[in-house]
């Protein structure tokens, strides 16, 4: 099966993107993506706190567990376990469609906020997770200084709702 979406102004049709990882129970997954043009998709704190309330939302309904995340002012990645069979993207996807409507509601704006489709990894079974969240973290400090904020966090009880968020500037 190939899906097909026509092309704007032609009467052609071209092969629709699709995604390369394959999701799948009792796996690991680092998701992240920027803002178009390397613009912020985090103004202000409230727009971190709406979209952490999005995520745990989110994550108990599709029963995914995230395990680690990094939100900085243009950009976002996280680590998350899928758990059931709903696949990991459906988070993303409900997150930050939501994410994207209020932010472009609320600061009155049109088009897409992302540089393009999540990217999605997944994590190797015999690596640790714990380790790809320390090289995430490691990455985010390395940036702190040129950024007004940093959110990371590391859940090893592997619970949304147990979380603290820790703004690190």
């Amino acid at each position: 099966l190939v899906l097909r979406q026509a092309v704007p102004g032609t009467l052609r049709e071209k092969p629709m993107p699709y995604r390369r990882v394959q999701y799948a129970p009792d796996q690991h997954y680092h998701i992240y993506n920027r803002g178009i043009d390397h613009q912020p998709i985090f103004r202000e704190r409230e727009n971190y706190h709406f979209l952490l309330r999005r995520i745990k939302a989110y994550s108990a309904e599709f029963d995914v567990t995230v395990l680690a995340y990094c939100l900085v002012p243009n950009h976002y990645h996280l680590l998350v376990r899928q758990e059931g069979q709903h696949p990991a993207g459906l988070l993303i996807q409900r997150t930050f469609n939501s994410y994207s409507k209020a932010f472009n509601k609320r600061y009155d704006r049109r088009g897409t906020l992302f540089e393009g489709p999540y990217q999605a990894i997944h994590v190797d079974p015999s690596a640790e997770p714990v380790m790809v969240s320390a090289q995430m973290t490691a990455l985010e400090l390395a940036v702190r200084a040129t950024s007004p904020v940093v959110w990371v966090n590391v859940w090893n009880s592997g619970s949304v709702a147990g979380a603290a968020m820790a703004c690190l500037k």
